[in-house]
């Protein structure tokens, strides 16, 4: 029975879904005739303008031809017809600058294109609480998984996280490819502020990078190499800051803790360290204005970190 409603109830969303879209595609289609309608209308306008001045320059040209031997009439004739040339001339101009090409281009929604980098999912599957009746399809809608309790995992703590999956605590990169998967929380880094992570699977010429970032920071790009932000990474153990090319200072491997944390703020300054297994290994200035949040990322298939978002810095 559940089995049977939860098919219904996801082939509904399905369907849902397709005539929403559908129904924004052909409103784009019917707009994009009208603009098509609208240019063979005043096209076709245009020649018919076009046509007429064609035909009174013809009209005028037959007649000077057919005077070409008596001047005076033609200087009689050209002053009769001295308003008329000036009124086509203006006329051809105005033709002219009616007859350009108006190009036009299909863009996507700017909101759109952000819902669909973040949007990892459009639905999920929702399990009953145990103590619910198993015939029952009433379902809570402020029931939560688990014992109840409200969750302080990385889902609920995530403002952007690219080709990296999140279970619990824990980052684990999934994609096969040549793409960098970041995570960057939705807490701002202020004075004291600590987070690290563990690395629980690493695999050889890999890389795992702990730092901060701002919030716009480019998408499937390493903290540190990039402008305002700052990084540790572990595979050469360098520390980067706007920029490839980090001193080398301690590399981390599986099992290893990697931490990052701010010791001060100031105008255009904030003060960053890093720590490696609890010790501070170096900290570096990072001149910036924009707000910081913590990041992580990952660049091979079947790395796994723990992450804590709210250690303790013994720094």
């Amino acid at each position: 029975m559940f089995h049977n409603k939860f098919t219904l109830d996801v082939q509904e969303f399905r369907d849902s879904l397709i005539d929403h879209v559908n129904q924004l595609a052909a409103d784009i289609c019917a707009e994009s005739n009208e603009y098509k309608d609208k240019s063979v209308q005043e096209q076709t306008e245009l020649t018919s303008k076009a046509t007429v001045v064609q035909r009174n320059l013809q009209s005028m040209e037959e007649s000077f031809k057919a005077d070409k031997c008596q001047p005076n009439k033609l200087f009689v004739k050209f002053e009769s017809l001295k308003n008329a040339l000036e009124e086509m001339s203006t006329t051809t101009r105005d033709l002219r600058k009616q007859n350009t090409t108006e190009r036009y281009f299909f863009r996507k929604d700017s909101l759109i294109e952000s819902v669909l980098d973040k949007c990892k999912s459009i639905g999920c599957i929702q399990f009953k609480n145990d103590e619910l009746d198993a015939g029952s399809d009433f379902i809570p809608e402020n029931a939560m998984p688990g014992n109840g309790k409200q969750s302080r995992g990385l889902k609920d703590l995530t403002q952007r996280v690219e080709f990296l999956q999140i279970d619990d605590d824990c980052l684990r990169y999934t994609h096969f490819g040549d793409s960098n998967g970041i995570f960057i929380g939705n807490t701002k880094m202020t004075t004291k502020s600590y987070f690290e992570l563990e690395i629980l699977h690493d695999r050889k010429g890999g890389s795992v990078a702990i730092g901060l970032v701002p919030v716009n920071y480019p998408v499937q790009q390493f903290p540190g190499w990039k402008k305002g932000s700052v990084a540790y990474h572990s595979d050469d153990g360098r520390i980067f800051n706007e920029n490839k090319y980090g001193a080398a200072i301690a590399p981390c491997s599986e099992s290893d803790k990697m931490g990052c944390g701010i010791l001060s703020m100031e105008m255009f300054c904030v003060n960053v360290f890093f720590t490696k297994n609890g010790q501070k290994i170096g900290e570096t200035k990072l001149l910036t204005t924009q707000d910081l949040y913590p990041a992580v990322a990952l660049d091979t298939n079947g790395q796994t970190v723990k992450v804590n978002l709210d250690a303790q810095s013994l720094v």
